[in-house]
């Protein structure tokens, strides 16, 4: 028997500015898990390209973070999220893992809120859509516990 991942039952994803191409924006990361995940587990978010029509990593989120190399994460659920966290940003496949995050076990039907900091917002008003959200236990991308698909939009 094989296990099946769960769906989170919301993501929503907001900049904390409407305005296209705008440099020093905020990304505010919200979901609510369907699952229990263990305090060991982490956070996943896999960006798509920007402009679906765009085949190259200029569009991808490599080149909206100020600062690729120290992405800057901070929490808003600190009920449940550690005020200091390791915050990680894989450019090749374009994955922004938060790690060592979670103060205690987290209850299915948790809200799960953070901040990713200094991010340039998307270069269109076309709406960024499959930007993916995973809860992960402690293995890998392969421990999958819960996932669903968010959107961001700027006017």
């Amino acid at each position: 028997m094989e296990a099946t991942r769960g769906a989170l039952s919301s993501v929503i994803i907001q900049s904390s500015s409407q305005v296209v191409g705008e440099n020093n924006a905020d990304f505010t990361v919200t979901v609510r898990t369907s699952n229990p995940v263990p305090q060991n587990g982490r956070l996943a978010v896999d960006f798509p390209f920007w402009n679906p029509e765009a085949q190259g990593t200029i569009f991808r989120l490599y080149s909206y973070l100020q600062t690729p190399t120290s992405v800057q994460c901070v929490p808003r659920s600190t009920n449940i999220l550690k005020s200091s966290f390791t915050c990680t940003f894989d450019t090749v496949n374009q994955i922004l893992t938060l790690s060592n995050c979670f103060t205690t076990f987290v209850p299915a039907g948790t809200e799960i809120s953070f901040i990713i900091k200094n991010v340039r917002n998307p270069v269109s008003t076309q709406p960024v859509t499959d930007i993916q959200v995973f809860t992960i236990d402690d293995t890998t991308k392969r421990g999958v516990i819960d996932w669903a698909q968010g959107t961001l939009s700027v006017s």
